[in-house]
């Protein structure tokens, strides 16, 4: 009994930090916060540096949100590594998590061409000059059923048996994380995660999106929320015009249920009808 509540317990803890993680992005204002959010949570696990990509439906990978070396990744364009790269063909077919320091133990033990092989031991080489021993690379599918998503971090210098345990410690956390990128990201800045073939047909800009997300979640009426931003009623509703607009809706109160529904507000709190 112990032990299934203890486990209960720790359910109802993860699932609380997920809702946390979720909200806070969908809080940012902009693409810059956004970022620097995602930074603040990987450094609280321990992680100094990341890369989050898309790998769209045709191919292509996208990494809107990156800390790690641009030095390194020019190298990496330049020379035409990508081309041959076992790291981003596993992320392209794979959606289980693995050590970078695995695919290279694997690499080791299996003949390839001779371009093959030296593209990938240049790739592990010009990771260990910059610093990278070991990234733990989290693939997956992306939310909206376009493509694969993928989150690689990792410590600079830091040696691999201590990384190992680092991402044991903060795993469920880094792939709560990853998720909320994908979904939050989506939603509110389309522009930088999405492809013209996935762009959405709603793109509700961060403003209008901030004061509809303050009446969701903190049950706020219009007049309210501008007491609060200390704005004018007016500038608020000429605001959110364009979000009623996107949303085919009459109402303020009826574009914060619409946004509710697609995604663009996580709310954890019951909005009253009666609100205008």
């Amino acid at each position: 009994m112990t032990n299934i509540t203890s486990g209960r317990q720790q359910d109802i803890r993860h699932n609380v930090a997920e809702f946390q993680i979720y909200r806070s992005l969908n809080s940012s204002r902009d693409f810059a916060e956004f970022n620097k959010l995602i930074g603040q949570y990987l450094r609280s696990f321990g992680f100094d540096e990341h890369a989050f990509g898309r790998v769209h439906t045709e191919g292509k990978i996208n990494t809107p949100s990156r800390t790690t070396s641009t030095e390194m990744r020019e190298i990496y364009y330049e020379e035409g590594l990508f081309e041959h790269s076992l790291i981003d063909q596993f992320v392209r077919n794979n959606s289980k998590p693995i050590f970078q320091s695995e695919i290279e133990n694997n690499f080791n033990t299996i003949s390839f061409s001779t371009d093959f092989t030296k593209t990938n031991v240049r790739v592990f080489e010009l990771f260990k000059q910059f610093g990278y021993n070991d990234f733990y690379i989290m693939p997956g599918k992306a939310s909206n059923g376009h493509g694969n998503i993928v989150l690689s971090v990792t410590h600079r210098d830091m040696e691999r048996p201590e990384f190992r345990k680092k991402v044991e410690q903060a795993k469920h956390g880094l792939h709560s994380l990853l998720a909320a990128i994908d979904y939050v990201g989506t939603k509110k800045f389309p522009n930088f995660f999405l492809s013209e073939e996935e762009s959405p047909d709603i793109i509700i800009s961060p403003r209008p999106l901030e004061i509809l997300t303050l009446m969701a979640q903190e049950d706020m009426s219009l007049q309210e929320t501008a007491d609060h931003l200390g704005r004018s009623v007016h500038t608020l509703n000429q605001q959110v015009a364009a979000a009623r607009r996107a949303f085919g809706v009459d109402t303020t109160i009826g574009a914060v249920y619409q946004a509710i529904r697609e995604g663009l507000i996580v709310c954890d709190k019951k909005t009253s009808a009666s609100r205008s």
